[in-house]
């Protein structure tokens, strides 16, 4: 059982401005309606810490408490957050596990302090976490805290897999309960035809036909969709990743959904998404795969509360 019914969204804090990224962002979601927990992994020393004085082990963890302490400062007044602070060697494996204690709706972390400002570089911490995550994760790209952009346009990575519809379904209830826009992304590629010795570039005529199909399966989806729920969309010629960057470069939030193979209910990283997740120019929500309605509870809580869709949170 969880330890509180209120949906609890995790946010990794280590002091550095990646921190007040995932904090800006995730208490942008939690608003009053969401409990947030603030997690700092502090470095444990593993078995050598047996060999180190005591007052190593208390500087340390008194470090992580005043990190978790300013974090806090960076929250505004309406959202209350309690605090953990965790002796473990890998901050990936204290998120992880902590989400999983608690029974996380979501994880948010910041990108890398490497890169330009506006991309979602994943770095270690985000990369071994996504790797198995209890639930969906977002990635917040560096520089989020200081330009803190309303949330008006979503994408989502849309290819017809079951991850896919995942990813659409977490979408769709996100962008009806914050009253943003929602565009579905699907990318194709032609094949290559080969001729004798070599390849050659395909006829316009091939090209259409797999376009044609790929906008068919995207009516396909669309029809399951409520009507107040239909997205916009767009077929794109391309890889899917390097279309994916490119759209997000006009996104204010892009889903996309994890590898299809792997244990259920865990976030697994497939190449498209590692792609994006190191050049995106908006923050990523990535979701596990197994899981049909994985912000379900975001559209829910506002509902408890009689909160109306609050447009560009």
């Amino acid at each position: 059982m969880p330890e509180n019914s209120t949906p609890t969204i995790v946010v990794g804090a280590d002091g550095t401005d990646r921190c007040n990224d995932a904090l800006t962002f995730a208490a942008r979601l939690a608003g009053p309606h969401c409990r947030l927990l603030i997690v700092n992994a502090y470095p444990s020393g593993g078995y050598s810490s047996l060999a180190r004085p005591t007052d190593w082990l208390s500087s340390v963890e008194d470090e992580a408490q005043r990190k978790l302490a300013l974090a806090e400062t960076q929250l505004p007044d309406s959202v209350a957050a309690e605090t953990r602070a965790i002796a473990a060697d890998s901050p990936a494996h204290a998120l992880h596990d902590t989400a999983e204690g608690v029974e996380a709706s979501l994880i948010v972390i910041g990108s890398t302090h490497r890169g330009v400002i506006g991309r979602a570089i994943a770095g270690t911490t985000a990369e071994r976490l996504l790797n198995g995550a209890p639930c969906p994760v977002v990635v917040v790209p560096h520089g989020f805290a200081e330009s803190q952009p309303p949330i008006h346009e979503i994408g989502v990575a849309w290819d017809g897999s079951p991850e896919a519809d995942a990813a659409l379904s977490a979408a769709t209830v996100l962008a009806g309960a914050i009253g943003a826009n929602l565009r579905i992304i699907r990318a194709f590629t032609v094949p290559v035809v080969f001729a004798g010795m070599g390849a050659v570039a395909p006829a316009a005529s091939l090209e259409d036909d797999v376009r044609d199909a790929a906008a068919a399966d995207v009516d396909s989806a669309l029809d399951l969709l409520a009507a107040e729920h239909r997205p916009e969309a767009e077929v794109v010629h391309g890889a899917a990743g390097q279309v994916l960057v490119e759209r997000s470069e006009g996104l204010d939030l892009l889903v996309c959904g994890s590898r299809g193979y792997g244990p259920l209910r865990a976030v697994l990283l497939g190449s498209v998404t590692a792609h994006v997740l190191s050049h995106a120019g908006c923050p990523v929500v990535v979701v596990p795969r197994g899981v049909t309605s994985p912000l379900e509870w975001f559209g829910q809580a506002l509902s408890d509360l009689a909160l109306p869709a609050a447009r560009g949170i």
